[in-house]
């Protein structure tokens, strides 16, 4: 045990090879979610809305954000948001 108490835990990996992963060609993708940030062929463009709950002292709020972003489809299903229609730019 390390003064004050703390543990000491030894490297087995030096932190500069943890540093990137090794370049990959093919394998690189330029559309990434932008939401989470995941690399990712299939996304679809939604307008990211903000959702407050009711409280005592303030009624519910619900605010959609501009312009629209491109999201993954896990990012879709699990945070809200609103579809944009891809011909013409409005929503569904």
């Amino acid at each position: 045990m390390a003064p004050g108490g703390r543990t000491t835990v030894p490297r087995s990996v030096p932190p500069d090879h943890l540093a990137c992963a090794p370049y990959a060609p093919g394998r690189m993708t330029e559309r990434v979610c932008e939401n989470c940030g995941f690399g990712d062929e299939e996304l679809a463009s939604v307008r990211r809305v903000y959702v407050v709950p009711e409280a005592w002292d303030q009624p519910p709020k619900r605010e959609v954000v501009d312009p629209p972003e491109l999201w993954c489809i896990p990012c879709i299903t699990q945070y809200p948001c609103e579809p944009v229609d891809a011909e013409s730019g409005e929503e569904d």
